[in-house]
């Protein structure tokens, strides 16, 4: 049996196969940090699986993007787990990604590329600056140059963890 498994956080859907998709579940939801949702199941082989793996974008392994060609093929393909008599499975995302919450994944991804680049450029900048007033100074030494770019870089890490940790709410 072929099952769908989304990500709450990332979006990104699973494709796998398994004899008992409940428990392939429950499987991998004790070792993921965010909310798995079991979104459809069909019938299917190692063969079948293999098709879809070579068929959608990858994200990694066997997470694929939740694409508009990957959703459309779980919604015409796929039975939900309770046409199935499983119990309901999971909440919002427990059926494909309305395109309001795709929209919304794919925004926030975007967020966090943009935050990650003024961070980056925040830091080298701020490197820069440390660097040219140890110059002026005349002392020629440079561990206050290095002292400040750590201090920079960690304090830029922990308000991007922070940020992150907002987004992914």
């Amino acid at each position: 049996m072929i099952y769908f498994i989304q990500d709450s956080s990332s979006c990104a859907i699973k494709i796998g196969m398994s004899g008992k998709p409940l428990s392939r579940l429950t499987d991998l939801q004790t070792a993921h940090h965010a909310r798995l949702v079991l979104v459809g199941v069909m019938d299917g082989g190692r063969y079948e699986e293999q098709v879809l793996h070579s068929k959608f974008d990858r994200r990694q392994g066997e997470w694929f993007d939740p694409s508009t060609a990957l959703l459309s093929y779980i919604r015409d393909n796929a039975i939900t787990p309770q046409s199935m008599g499983f119990p309901s499975v999971g909440g919002p995302l427990g059926r494909p990604q309305s395109v309001i919450v795709r929209r919304l994944c794919f925004i926030r991804d975007i967020v966090m590329l943009i935050f990650q680049w003024v961070l980056v450029v925040t830091t080298a900048t701020m490197s820069c600056v440390a660097a040219v007033l140890a110059n002026r100074a005349g002392d020629g030494s440079y561990v206050g140059t290095l002292v400040l770019s750590v201090f920079i870089t960690l304090v830029a890490g922990a308000v991007a963890s922070r940020m992150r940790a907002l987004l992914l709410r």
